[in-house]
C-alpha cells in the first residue's frame, strides 16, 4: 500500500504544479484498472480491492457480472482518479 500512497502523493504534487503554473503538457487525471483474465487471480484481486479501500483509495470492484468493458475479465479493481497522463517532454521542457 505504501507504493500506492507514494504514487498518489506524486500525482497530487504534479496536480498542484499544473494548477500553479498552467497545463502546458496535456495533463489529464485518469482512472485506472487492474484486472484478472484468469479465475485463479480473482481472490487476489478482491484482497487488493479491500486493502485499497481500507487505506482510503477511491476504488470499485468489478466482477464478471458487473463488467462494463468490451473485453473479458474475471475481476478488476477500478481506481477512480488513480492515475494521470501527460506528455513528459512538454512537462520537463515547460517546468
Amino acid at each position: 500500500m505504501r507504493s500506492y500512497q507514494l504514487g498518489q502523493l506524486a500525482l497530487d504534487e504534479i496536480d498542484e504544479f499544473i494548477n500553479t503554473y498552467g497545463n502546458h503538457c496535456h495533463y489529464q487525471v485518469r482512472d485506472t484498472l487492474l484486472y484478472a483474465a484468469k479465475n485463479l487471480e480473482v481472490g487476489e484481486l478482491h484482497t487488493e480491492y479491500e486493502l485499497r479501500k481500507q487505506y482510503g483509495f477511491k476504488v470499485d470492484y468489478i466482477d464478471k457480472e458487473s463488467n462494463p468493458f468490451s473485453f473479458d475479465l474475471k475481476a478488476g479493481v477500478y481506481g477512480i482518479n488513480g492515475g494521470a497522463e501527460l506528455d513528459p517532454y512538454l512537462f520537463t521542457y515547460n517546468a
